[in-house]
């Protein structure tokens, strides 16, 4: 077998954290390893290195990449990513150092319950000291160095880090010499080695405070947006002192709210602690042992979600310069939308900050979990495909949660799976909407990067998902679910969701639309999922269908769900569903699943004048409501007052593909491969009149311009020859301009 590394593990000895890991919270050093190499010439040279935890590396004192938080998270146990660097412009002749600090991230994370039940380390089982495995090679191959026990390690000036609770930095450390352990990679552990193919997180421009004021003995500053990254921090001392900085996300009734980012909510639930040791309330926390004279602070292993600061033992007279650096994975921008509508862009703009918030290697909820949710993607994936390029990432979130998969054929409701199952259909799965992720976002992918092969390569893992839930007695299996989580109009998580054993139902009946769809581009018979799909609506309709030809309990969620199935008749469900949200004030009660159908179903039947009215309402529930605060970012729940909701949240955001299909006019029909396909449609409000949008696809860039100028409304349309395009109602009355060239196609379309 070919070993991707010739070196060995490098890894400090076991630490005793007690019996229920308690003295995980006191002290614990990160560490740095160091080696030396010679160079008789200077040659070109590659550098591969894998680790466990997060990791910097340095190269004769400089670091080797402008990443940061370095290490794809995913199950350790099963696969590793390792990183390539050419170093040859870092090297030198005669002796070369090397140096490779390592931080917990989620590989050593806490003992803390989360919820008062989830402990990361007992659930997410990959755990350990952090750990790294290096070879040196020239172009040929040749490995010329290699992690060993010829190498040194010290401890580093982070006495504590946390990827949730933060870090506590000694200013005048001088580091301690510190034995290690060498172990030999196994053959088990070479198969699991693959190679990093994602788009690595980095720092991204710094923000400026916009406020800083005096509270007390305390410093508050306000960066003037939410966002999750660093601090970079400069200042003064006249003497020794420990310096407190505590991180908070938004305010509520003028005060500082710190419990919408408590880790697992420990300290915003009556009754529930986080387990031996651990903090009474899980603070986003940094503390500084700051020496006399200057002090320069930069998070290495811990990001925090904030807008604002609260610092202790620090005078505004004593600090140089302060900045939040923004950390996230660097996914490219591929969709654009500008109007000269004022909130319109804020709200567009707020979708993609929250996104890119809580992206690190996974797609991350919020800062209290940062658990990759099947169903918060499910709910994303439209808006998030037209907006970013997933090409890769995506790749490896489907894998996220292969790698979960049961031995049954479940799908977990997290991906690294750590405990959570909410109503799951058994150990280690999750509920039908979150397990629905897997064949859901290898469907999409192929419609927006044409990959037959990766849909057939993983064919039979959702092949084996469908017929372990078919197994299933489907009356049983419908109430396994908690539905359209999220429904404004809940009070509280454990409300039940609107229609939630019809949409069970409905899952049920997707899970078989979806299997039949990835079986036709596999090339597979699809006989037996066909009638089934038959016998499946036949079963939806004898249990839900009214009288009146309505569903379930006529929710908004149930004329959601309908539509989206082509159940029953689409012109009754319409008018249904049109008077449900008029009555109910042109609020979308639906949840996360609901709304994310509503901006598409509504969008193809022309009424996205229900839509506008719903994005650009006022009142308490609204999405002006939740952007007043000037936070520029969603929270997790239009209502107010419940701080155990995120404040930094982006499960809401499914909107950002109206924007795309609406105000931009294209949406992506449903035999679409790679993008081939469109349907153009563009929405004319008069409250709206500029609009351009774009969007690069793996066919190449499409254009649009909206205009409304002497009366009339003009669409512009650019796109390339290799993409085919329908026209909707909303063009017919228009006349077309067209014009030709070798490679692209572009349209004018003016309204007579």
């Amino acid at each position: 077998m070919t070993r991707t590394f010739q070196g060995h593990w490098l890894t400090r000895r076991h630490i005793n954290y007690g019996l229920n890991g308690e003295k995980y919270y006191q002290k614990n050093p990160s560490v740095i390893y160091s080696g030396n190499f010679n160079l008789e010439k200077v040659i070109s040279l590659k550098l591969k290195i894998c680790v466990l935890g997060y990791y910097i590396l340095k190269i004769n004192g400089r670091l080797a990449s402008n990443t940061v938080l370095n290490n794809d998270w995913t199950y350790f146990s099963k696969r590793k990513y390792y990183d390539e660097y050419d170093i040859t412009g870092l090297i030198h002749l005669g002796e070369n150092f090397i140096e490779v600090e390592l931080g917990n991230g989620m590989y050593n994370p806490f003992p803390l319950k989360f919820f008062g039940k989830h402990n990361f380390r007992h659930g997410l089982k990959d755990v350990g000291e952090p750990k790294f495995v290096l070879d040196l090679l020239d172009l040929e191959g040749n490995v010329i160095f290699t992690s060993n026990n010829a190498w040194h390690l010290m401890t580093g000036d982070r006495i504590f880090n946390n990827l949730f609770l933060g870090e506590e930095v000694d200013s005048s450390f001088e580091g301690k010499r510190l034995s290690y352990k060498t172990v030999k990679l196994t053959e088990k552990e070479q198969q699991t080695l693959v190679k990093s193919f994602i788009p690595k997180i980095r720092e991204f421009e710094p923000i400026h405070f916009v406020k800083m004021s005096k509270k007390g003995e305390k410093l508050v500053i306000d960066f003037g947006k939410t966002t999750s990254g660093f601090l970079k921090l400069n200042f003064e001392c006249t003497k020794n002192k420990k310096v407190q900085i505590f991180y908070c996300e938004t305010k509520e009734n003028g005060k500082l709210a710190y419990e919408t980012s408590f880790a697992g909510g420990i300290g915003n639930i009556p009754g529930i602690t986080g387990g031996p040791g651990s903090p009474e309330k899980a603070f986003e926390k940094d503390v500084i042992y700051a020496k006399k004279g200057t002090n320069n602070f930069k998070n290495k292993f811990t990001y925090h979600s904030f807008r604002y600061i609260e610092i202790e033992n620090l005078s505004i007279d004593e600090i140089k310069s302060i900045f939040a650096i923004p950390v996230h994975t660097d996914l490219s921008q591929t969709g654009l939308v500008k109007t000269n509508n004022t909130f319109l862009n804020n709200l567009f703009d707020a979708g993609i900050n929250t996104r890119l918030n809580n992206v690190h290697s996974v797609y991350e909820d919020c800062a209290r979990e940062r658990l990759q949710y099947g169903g918060d993607i499910v709910a994303l994936i439209t808006a998030m495909s037209d907006t970013f390029d997933l090409s890769q990432f995506n790749r490896k979130v489907i894998d996220d949660f292969l790698l979960g998969q049961t031995d049954r054929g479940g799908i977990p409701e997290t991906a690294p799976y750590m405990g959570i199952q909410t109503n799951g259909t058994g150990d280690g799965e999750g509920p039908l909407l979150w397990q629905i992720v897997f064949p859901y976002l290898i469907y999409k992918y192929y419609q927006y990067y044409a990959d037959q092969k990766f849909v057939a390569d993983h064919y039979p893992y959702v092949k084996k998902q469908y017929d372990y839930l078919m197994s299933w007695d489907l009356s049983t299996l419908a109430q396994k679910d908690i539905g359209d989580h999220a429904s404004p109009k809940l009070t509280n998580f454990y409300e039940a969701t609107p229609d939630k054993t019809f949409v069970g139902y409905c899952t049920i009946l997707l899970f078989n639309e979806l299997t039949i769809k990835i079986s036709n581009i596999s090339g597979k018979e699809t006989n037996e999922l066909l009638e089934e799909n038959r016998k499946i609506r036949k079963t939806i309709d004898q249990l839900y269908k009214n009288e009146d030809g309505t569903y379930g309990q006529r929710s908004q969620t149930a004329y959601a769900f309908a539509l989206f199935l082509n159940l029953g008749s689409k012109n009754i469900l319409l008018k249904g569903l049109e008077k449900k949200i008029k009555d109910e004030k042109n609020i979308f009660n639906c949840g996360i699943f609901g709304q994310s159908i509503l901006y598409t179903i509504l969008h193809k039947e022309n009424r996205d004048d229900i839509v506008y009215k719903w994005l650009t309402k006022s009142g308490e529930i609204s999405f002006k409501h939740m952007l007043s605060n000037g936070n520029q970012v969603l929270k997790e729940q239009f209502t107010d007052g419940k701080l155990s909701d995120s404040g930094n949240h982006a499960m809401f955001a499914s909107y950002l593909k109206w924007y795309f299909e609406a105000l931009g006019g294209i949406s992506l029909t449903e035999n679409a491969v790679g993008f081939s396909k469109i349907s153009v449609n563009p929405y004319f409000n008069d409250e709206v009149t500029k609009i351009k949008t774009s969007i690069n696809t793996m066919q190449g860039k499409i254009d649009t311009k909206t205009i409304f100028k002497k009366n009339h409304w003009h669409y512009y349309l650019s796109l390339p020859n290799k993409i085919e395009y329908t026209l909707g109602t909303n063009l017919k009355s228009f006349t077309i301009t067209m014009k030709k060239t070798e490679s692209r196609t572009n349209l004018h379309f003016c309204q007579k």
